[in-house]
């Protein structure tokens, strides 16, 4: 299948492809329930999911000579719908197919979706029509082929997924060789790490390390009292080389992996956050991150952040400007 969509500068496309094997006996049956509905989320888009179902649905009836009504098989249609849930406008092609190995029936929407919409028909196939095309086959598989893409740059920006990760592939293959020599205790939880990444991350680790006179580098351990457990987790996640990008979907996260990159001197940490946020500023956000990266002389960021609020219309320049924003950085903006 082939969509007929022509990416428009840097539209990215989303695509989502799943078959299932469909059990013969249920369609041959118009008693039998229905097929178990088929769920995931789309790869690539923020808090986005879907939900495929194949139905039998009754459309018409005929009065019998006896003055009932009367149902067969001829009045059943199946039904597909693919019912998406989304917080941000997308554009989308789907097709739905019903296929054995040499006869196929196909049909293609074109929609845009917010919320909870649902695509598909009531009709896509006529239960005789489906006996007709199919009744000699062995194998039947429902296929779903869709791609999905933002409705508005801005949105591709700030809520596809982008990854907070450390291009450091030789990290990964040394996480699990020899045995970790650190441990960062938060309450009741404990992570372990390898000193030598805390080492090449952290001017500040690195001093404490060579210094036997500190009580961390005696007992091998840490206790952080100034930070939760997921900063702490997502921390040694970067330095291992993992993507850190979900813990970021809140600001109040963010802000405060921001403080702990700054409080022991991760210059590597501090720099990807810095590019990572300058494409993830919303009206919700940036308040905070600009506190945050004045605090901590993140110039790059606070600069974005700057412009950002200057973008805003006036009415929403003002609510934050005199709202969340102290009277040193309302100053900028007056």
């Amino acid at each position: 299948m082939v969509f007929n969509v022509t990416a428009i500068d840097d539209t990215k496309f989303y695509p989502l492809v799943a078959e299932y094997l469909i059990d013969k006996n249920l369609l041959h049956n118009i008693n039998n329930e229905d097929m178990r509905p088929q769920s995931g989320i789309i790869e690539g888009i923020e808090d986005a999911e879907w939900t495929l179902k194949l139905f039998k649905r009754l459309i018409g009836f005929r009065e019998s000579s006896r003055g009932y009504t009367e149902y067969s098989a001829e009045s059943y249609y199946f039904e597909i719908r693919l019912e998406i849930k989304t917080k941000i406008p997308l554009k989308c092609e789907v097709s739905f197919e019903i296929a054995s190995e040499n006869e196929s029936v196909i049909q293609q929407f074109h929609n845009t979706v917010n919320g909870s919409n649902t695509i598909g028909t009531r009709e896509f196939l006529k239960y005789d029509d489906f006996v007709n095309k199919f009744k000699n086959h062995d194998k039947l598989f429902l296929r779903l082929k869709a791609q999905f893409s933002y409705i508005l740059k801005e949105d591709q920006s700030i809520h596809g997924t982008t990854k907070f990760i450390q291009n450091n592939e030789w990290s990964k293959r040394l996480q699990n060789h020899g045995e970790k020599d650190f441990k960062f205790i938060v309450g009741d939880e404990s992570i372990e790490i390898h000193k030598f990444f805390l080492t090449l991350e952290s001017s500040v680790f690195a001093a404490m390390f060579e210094n036997n006179d500190f009580k961390e580098t005696q007992t091998g351990e840490m206790i952080i009292k100034d930070f939760k457990f997921e900063i702490i987790k997502a921390v040694v996640d970067f330095c291992y080389g993992k993507d850190i990008s979900k813990i970021l979907k809140f600001a109040e996260n963010a802000v405060e992996l921001l403080m702990f990159a700054d409080k022991y001197n991760m210059e590597n940490l501090k720099a990807t956050f810095e590019e990572y946020y300058c494409k993830k500023l919303t009206k919700g956000n940036v308040a905070y991150v600009l506190t945050a990266a004045n605090q901590v002389n993140a110039s790059t960021l606070k600069g974005k952040c700057i412009e950002f609020i200057n973008s805003l219309s006036r009415i929403d320049k003002s609510s934050i400007v005199y709202g969340p924003l102290d009277e040193e950085l309302r100053g900028l903006f007056i």
